[in-house]
């Protein structure tokens, strides 16, 4: 019943909404090797790129780092 439940597309986005708030404060903060969007071009994804991050995986943050999504 509850799989069928989150099939409603309302019910689904209501309840996917505290899940994907969960994962954007992650992914904001601690979390490295987090993916989150679909983008055109590679300038898009590092416009959308948490400011608080470095991009691209080749940086001593990353290496250092073991919490990941």
């Amino acid at each position: 019943m509850k799989g069928l439940i989150k099939k409603i597309p309302l019910v689904k986005k209501i309840h996917r909404q505290p899940q994907e708030q969960k994962y954007r404060e992650k992914f904001a903060s601690d979390a490295y090797g987090c993916f989150w969007g679909v983008f055109e071009t590679i300038e898009q994804a590092k416009q959308a790129a948490p400011k608080t991050k470095s991009i691209g995986y080749d940086n001593a943050e990353l290496h250092n780092n073991i919490n990941t999504c």
